[in-house]
């Protein structure tokens, strides 16, 4: 019949099948479905049934079937007028004959009607097994369509009925096993979905992680880095004091090598000086000597002088008058020799105390030379050290200047690397930040995927409900 169209919805009101595809995954909304829909929230679930409606004025049967557990309701309807069009035309002659030949053909009256009434139990029967989702051909219906009567068309709807009820019913459970089998796999995608975006999700954290860590140890080198630039401006600065130290060092050192050389010098005069004055003081104390020699003979030169005047004044006093004259200067020559012989020896003391003094000189002088010679020996070996020291203040020159240009490159090489660590802690904050706002989508992925699980594993209930209650229907 062209009338006549199926539709399934859920116990929500959502329309599962509508041949009008823009009513699919909407809300049904007609009385029969409100009726039912109402039963079914307060637990109170119909038998399988069929009853009259209105459709937007016209009148329709519509047979429902309640599948199992009240997940879902399939209604088959159809108009009115077009399944008993053929009855009410058969009902009205029946009438009709019967006013005008009840009392004609009485006797036959009987017969006739159950010759009528009979087809139309029969049939009656049929939609009875309808609503029963029996669609299979029954030979009764099939002997009834083969009349030319009114009952032969009742019976031929019927069948045209139950043939697009079985096209309908055959398309509906074909794509329920379509649908049956895109749950599982969209279960079975979903749950593979779920387990890689979970992995993806502990992936992800891992990378904020580590760019968080990153980005922190990023500013910590850079904070050690500024670090290192201060230490080395403060080396920088303490070299250029070295420097300035290094040069006062130079400087003193040339000045103590002057003086060193100078007291050289003045040590190989002093010890060339105290070699004179040991000769002199040897030549003097050698002519001293002589002069001893010369006052001890002297000394007894005047005391062969006394003795000889005493001699003389003996002879002079034998002479008596003679010799008076004699005897005085005898007297005089005496008194001369014994002046000489005091002052020889007084001569003699002086030398004495002039040698000794002379060898004292000596002795000195040999312990000053011996002194001169020793500090002669310590300042070459002081000038030796100072070769060194001014040597090592050299080297130190050098080294302090290699430090210096080595401070001033890694310096400049501090600043490209403050700059690369900068760029570098830039770079981490950004992929911190791209890398939360890929934590964030992948949570809120997720969350969507999670919900097309879930949606998935209703679909799939729905479609294990709607293949188990499929099989209910006979073809």
């Amino acid at each position: 019949m062209d009338s006549s169209y199926a539709y399934v919805f859920l116990a929500d009101g959502t329309i599962l099948y509508h041949p009008d595809s823009d009513k699919i995954g909407k809300v049904i909304q007609n009385d029969l479905a409100d009726n039912l829909l109402s039963d079914i929230a307060n637990h109170d679930i119909p038998e399988n049934g069929v009853v009259m409606i209105k459709d937007e004025g016209a009148e329709k049967y519509a047979a429902y079937y309640i599948i199992r557990n009240a997940t879902a309701v399939l209604v088959i309807t159809a108009d009115k007028s077009e399944i008993l069009s053929s009855v009410d035309k058969i009902f009205s002659s029946v009438v009709l004959c019967g006013i005008i030949a009840f009392i004609i053909i009485g006797t036959i009256a009987y017969g006739i009607s159950a010759h009528i009434i009979q087809p139309l139990l029969k049939l009656i029967l049929v939609i009875k097994r309808f609503a029963m989702l029996d669609f299979t051909e029954e030979a009764d219906s099939l002997q009834i369509s083969s009349r030319k009567d009114e009952m032969g068309q009742i019976a031929n709807t019927i069948d045209e009925l139950r043939e697009r009820l079985v096209d309908i019913v055959s398309q509906i459970k074909q794509q329920s096993m379509i649908l049956y089998k895109a749950s599982y796999n969209l279960d079975h995608n979903a749950d593979i979905a779920v387990s890689s975006v979970k992995n993806v999700e502990k992936a992800v954290d891992e990378i904020v992680q580590e760019t968080t860590n990153q980005a922190d140890k990023t500013e910590k080198a850079t904070e050690d880095i500024v670090n290192i630039g201060k230490l080395i401006e403060g080396t920088n600065s303490e070299v250029s004091q070295l420097i300035q130290k290094m040069n006062l060092m130079k400087e003193a050192a040339d000045e103590a090598s002057k003086t060193l050389d100078d007291l050289n010098d003045i040590n190989r005069h002093a010890i060339s000086s105290i070699g004179v004055i040991y000769e002199q003081t040897n030549t003097t104390n050698d002519s001293v000597i002589k002069i001893q020699e010369a006052t001890k003979i002297i000394a007894a030169i005047a005391e062969e002088t006394n003795l000889l005047s005493l001699n003389a004044s003996i002879e002079a006093a034998r002479s008596g008058e003679t010799g008076r004259g004699f005897a005085v200067v005898a007297s005089q020559i005496k008194k001369l020799a014994d002046q000489s012989n005091a002052s020889a020896h007084q001569i003699e003391d002086i030398i004495k105390v002039l040698i000794n003094n002379s060898q004292k000189a000596v002795s000195t002088m040999n312990e000053v030379n011996k002194v001169m010679e020793r500090q002669n020996k310590n300042v070459s070996k002081a000038e030796l050290a100072f070769e060194k020291i001014l040597d090592g203040i050299g080297h130190s020159f050098s080294a302090v200047n290699q430090i210096a240009s080595s401070s001033s490159q890694l310096d400049e090489a501090r600043g490209y690397i403050t700059e690369a660590v900068w760029s570098l802690t830039a770079i981490a904050r950004k992929n911190e930040k791209n890398t939360e706002e890929t934590s964030i989508s992948v949570s809120e992925f997720k969350n969507i995927i999670q919900e097309v699980k879930d949606n998935s594993q209703q679909l799939k209930v729905v479609a294990d409900v709607l293949e188990e209650n499929m099989g209910s229907f006979q073809l």
